[in-house]
């Protein structure tokens, strides 16, 4: 279900309310094992109302929105044994957000962009998640509990897995005409993202600390070409940061890519 309303020729409101829904299914965990496990369907309604706008003669675009996700029954992958990992189902989770995205234009040839993600991620029934064994230690009652047989962790309350509670990045891109009719170009960018959580138990181990990331590139196209010429540089700053946790009896971490440089050429028609 969506309004929208064109308030003025510069400025689009709209509201939506959208139901979505993911069938449940079976893991094959294999005979060790034993036979296959189910899990349930996934349920959402999103909610979303924002603003989409132009101003100052089309220099300066603001695009706004607020919204919410209700989960009931929300897929989780978790583990369950060394090296193996089955889908389960979290009661529900909620997700009340902010995105706003400007693009300005203050003078010929230079652009300013900058978006942002502001979240608050939480699950609100997930009292049967199935922690990494080397996690457990790290874990205490009354949250950590047993029931037939399996060490649960009641992650009611807790963050979602990979959803920042801030994320942000800005760009500057200045382009010049040059006398001979080529093009050249430089842009900057600047990145950053709050603490990410890659397990529901939300402990230190398992998540990423808040990190930045810098990348530039130039590039220059010849008169009356085609042909685009730059060369791009990402994590200049040589950050190092993880992008994801393994499973298994030790612990593992997925790295993010290092300071790297390369060349890239484009051809338009």
């Amino acid at each position: 279900f969506e309004a929208d309303w064109q308030a003025t020729p510069d400025a689009l409101l709209y509201a939506s309310a959208t139901n979505g829904y993911k069938s449940g299914g079976y893991n094959e965990t294999g005979r060790a094992l034993g036979p296959a496990l189910s899990f349930g369907p996934e349920n959402i309604w999103a909610y979303e109302a924002g603003a989409k706008t132009d101003w100052f003669d089309h220099s300066l675009r603001v695009n706004v929105a607020f919204f919410r996700y209700n989960w009931s029954g929300l897929q989780f992958k978790s583990s369950i044994g060394v090296e193996t990992t089955a889908v389960s189902n979290a009661g529900g989770a909620v997700t009340n957000g902010f995105e706003a995205n400007v693009i300005y234009k203050p003078a010929r040839g230079l652009t300013l962009e900058a978006h942002t993600t502001l979240l608050d991620a939480k699950y609100t029934s997930f009292n049967n998640f199935s922690p990494q064994q080397i996690f457990v230690a790290y874990l205490t009652a009354p949250r950590l509990h047993t029931t037939n047989g399996l060490t649960l962790y009641n992650a009611t309350g807790n963050h979602l897995v990979e959803a920042p509670a801030v994320s942000l990045s800005t760009s500057a891109q200045k382009d010049f005409d040059l006398a001979n009719g080529a093009d050249l170009f430089v842009r900057g960018e600047y990145e950053y993202t709050a603490r990410v959580y890659f397990d529901p138990s939300n402990i230190a181990l398992a998540s990423q600390p808040a990190y930045s990331i810098v990348n530039g590139s130039i590039g220059y196209s010849p008169s009356h070409s085609h042909w685009i010429v730059s060369l791009w540089g990402k994590n200049l700053a040589d950050t190092r940061y993880i992008v994801g946790i393994g499973t298994s009896s030790i612990f593992t971490a997925a790295i993010g890519d290092p300071r790297t440089f390369g060349l890239r050429i484009d051809y338009t028609y």
